[in-house]
């Protein structure tokens, strides 16, 4: 399995895996060395309060004359001009669809589907409708949270895949959504969580796991908050 992605309208490579938040400014190691992601809520009132804010987020992180590989909007719901200012994440059909009348680059590069909110992306809650739509157009998903929130730890049919690996639960899930072929995200509270969610490149997941963890899918009443609109 390649370690990384290509990101489409982009010369960028993604790594197929992320480590959540890692405190980058005390650690010490060069931003060139990592690939750094930053989000903001919404984009702001017009070009150059957005700008602030991106510029604002890129020195917090990663100190004076730094940069971001990735910057991204948490949110559609700000509404169509907020969304003419900044765009690259959590965008239904219809989101993506409206920036072809004012997008100088389309299609956009990424789309991170997210599970906790607004946007959903585990086995409960596919989403598929939008998946499919960015393979068929060569968006680059990215799956915010695959391991989805601790209620799901303990379903039967998890614990029974995770127990023929003898993995624990979210490692599972994380492997599911690289099988699938996103970039995933999984959620890091800590350091002992950023080593587990690595460890998951020596174990696959045959067709049979797949297949039963697919099933598990409920549509939008999977969603734990709600699912895009697409």
């Amino acid at each position: 399995m390649p370690a990384t992605l290509p990101a489409h309208n982009s010369p960028r490579h993604i790594p197929r895996l992320g480590f959540g938040l890692v405190a980058i400014r005390e650690s010490k190691v060069p931003s060139s060395e990592l690939f750094v992601a930053l989000e903001i809520l919404y984009a702001g009132v017009d070009v150059d309060i957005t700008y602030k804010i991106i510029k604002e987020g890129v020195q917090r992180l990663t100190g004076e004359n730094e940069y971001m590989d990735l910057f991204s909007i948490h949110s559609p719901n700000g509404g169509k001009e907020n969304r003419r200012l900044i765009w690259e994440v959590n965008y239904g059909i219809q989101h993506i669809e409206e920036m072809r009348a004012f997008a100088t680059t389309w299609l956009p590069v990424v789309n991170q589907i997210k599970v906790l909110t607004p946007i959903h992306m585990h086995p409960w809650c596919q989403q598929r409708g939008i998946v499919e739509y960015c393979k068929t157009n060569d968006i680059t998903i990215e799956a915010y949270c695959p391991d989805a929130p601790s209620k799901k730890a303990h379903d039967k049919t998890l614990q029974c895949v995770a127990e023929k690996h003898t993995r624990t639960p979210s490692q599972v899930l994380v492997r599911w959504s690289l099988h699938k072929g996103y970039v995933s995200l999984p959620k890091s509270d800590d350091a002992i969580e950023v080593v587990t969610n690595a460890q998951v490149f020596d174990f696959n997941l045959d067709e049979e796991d797949m297949a039963v963890l697919d099933s598990l899918d409920q549509g939008n009443k999977g969603a734990m908050v709600r699912a895009v609109e697409n």
